[in-house]
């Protein structure tokens, strides 16, 4: 999709979904979990 959208390098992180209605102790765990995987796509380390 993203190449077809003029975008062939954009680099995607996931979340597992949903993040409506669910507490905010798991939306918190899933936003860590998050991190590591987007600082990697961002310094490419």
């Amino acid at each position: 999709m993203a190449e077809t959208l003029g975008m062939p390098d954009l680099r995607i992180v996931t979340v597992d979904h949903p993040l409506g209605g669910i507490d905010e102790a798991t939306v918190i765990l899933r936003a860590d979990a998050a991190v590591e995987p987007t600082l990697r796509l961002l310094t490419g380390s």
